[in-house]
């Protein structure tokens, strides 16, 4: 018999609360009007972290190829379930599509592909070949006109935006209207306030909340959260996934790269080198691995695959 987990999340931090859906999200936020200028004019062009960058190594660019392969092979498989992949053929919409990446990757695979974001810089940085399938601007305009369009998707994917928005539950519902209930979405987003990284702060390894990102992330979510609000929503959970398990350097003082930043690099290095080796060993045997690191609440990010509630 399946133990249930002891640990229980706590209201007790002074940026971010525990709200209803059981995720945490900031207590002050910002206007759309100062994040359009955020995201629009300045992130990716000023962004230091490790998730983007002007230029990619082969084995980064390698990387993402291989997540694009898990991804393909997760909808496909929701996509059998739902019906909705018949004759080999799909739409797909990518919110906040970013570099372009991910656009690319289907294109080449035949799907229908679009996308839109708050800026142009970085597809342009990256994948100017993709900029007839993408628009400029804000969701919450631009899912509407869509909507009015009539149009619907197969497959709509969010990576990294659902932890960035204001109003989390009207964004799903403008959502909902370019879906049928063939459609899935797929949403990652940062796993954070995880129960790793509260166990590492209330031990001192972790002196601070380094994940923090104010104003710029307002959700903070985990794999309870997402499924309450996804659920709330009118939504159901079809599959759920871990990824880029680079905090489990934090439990080892010389790899702890929130404590000591000069680390950070090389350890973002191995993550990359291990996850690429895991694939090319067995890239369904990875994904089950995913899947249960993501039940014991491990992994940096998190996937979850959801259809409308039939």
């Amino acid at each position: 018999m399946e133990r249930e987990s002891k640990w229980v999340m706590e209201d007790i931090f002074e940026a971010v609360e525990l709200n209803q859906y059981g995720y945490y999200q900031l207590r002050n936020m910002n206007s759309t009007k100062e994040r359009e200028d955020i995201f629009g004019n300045t992130y990716f062009q000023d962004y230091n972290g490790f998730t983007y960058s002007k230029e990619y190594s082969q084995d980064e660019l390698d990387y993402l190829t291989r997540k694009f392969e898990e991804k393909e092979y997760v909808i496909l498989e929701c996509l059998k379930r739902t019906g909705a992949w018949k004759d080999g053929h799909y739409s797909l919409l990518d919110i906040g599509c970013g570099e372009g990446f991910l656009m690319k990757y289907f294109r080449q695979k035949g799907v229908k592909v679009k996308g839109f974001d708050l800026g142009s810089y970085a597809l342009r940085q990256q994948n100017p070949d993709m900029e007839d399938v993408f628009e400029q601007g804000n969701m919450d305009d631009i899912l509407p006109k869509l909507a009015a369009q009539g149009e619907t998707f197969d497959v709509i994917n969010m990576s990294r935006v659902l932890d960035m928005c204001l109003d989390a539950e009207g964004t799903l519902q403008r959502v909902r209207k370019l879906m049928t209930g063939q459609s899935i979405l797929v949403i990652k987003t940062s796993h954070n306030y995880s129960h790793l990284q509260q166990r590492l702060l209330k031990s001192g390894e972790l002196k601070q909340e380094y994940w923090l990102d104010a104003p710029d992330h307002t959700n903070y979510f985990n794999k309870e959260g997402m499924i309450n609000l996804l659920d709330a929503q009118g939504y159901e959970c079809m599959d759920f996934f871990a990824d880029y398990f680079i905090d489990l350097n934090l439990f080892n003082p010389l790899t702890n790269y929130y404590e000591k930043p000069e680390v950070g690099k090389e350890c973002y290095k191995a993550t990359v080198r291990l996850a690429n080796l895991m694939h090319d060993l067995s890239l369904e045997k990875t994904i089950t691995i995913y899947r249960c690191l993501a039940d014991l609440g491990f992994g940096r990010e998190i996937t979850g695959v959801f259809r409308l509630k039939q």
